[in-house]
């Protein structure tokens, strides 16, 4: 039932924003999580979400990567394709990942001496929300696979 919501509430550009109820863009970092908790349970109709995450890491292979929260979003993305094994059916796919991640790891928010997170914040109407993102961790899983 939590899975079907979720789907439910997928955008019509295939993405998914933090916040359901409210009209805002949608965010690659939370349609990456909404991407990877459906496909890991069976839900195969996401072609229009697969090609919203492609054309994000898209986009920053050929411009740069602006901030650490876009930076940490992008980790999370390769990561969400490399745990899900679509690099083995997707030969584009895979170049494209390794791409990015060349680009990731040159980019200047690369720290990798130090615990990092990325907080990133969400302000809601009344309160905000933050999220947590161990790049780092996505980002060595990453570059150990592909």
């Amino acid at each position: 039932e939590i899975s079907s919501k979720l789907y439910h509430s997928k955008r019509l550009d295939g993405g998914w924003a933090y916040f359901v109820d409210i009209d805002d863009e949608s965010d690659m970092y939370f349609t990456a999580s909404a991407y990877l908790a459906l496909k890991s349970n069976n839900y195969n109709n996401l072609d229009n979400t697969k090609e919203f995450l492609k054309d994000k890491l898209k986009k920053y292979t050929k411009n740069d990567i602006p901030d650490p929260s876009t930076f940490s979003k992008l980790c999370f993305i390769v990561y969400t394709f490399v745990k899900l094994e679509e690099e083995k059916k997707d030969r584009e796919l895979k170049k494209l990942l390794i791409d990015i991640l060349k680009k990731l790891w040159k980019s200047e928010f690369c720290v990798i001496n130090n615990d990092f997170e990325q907080n990133i914040e969400y302000p809601g109407i009344q309160k905000h929300y933050y999220v947590r993102i161990p790049w780092q961790l996505y980002s060595t899983n990453c570059a150990t696979t592909l």
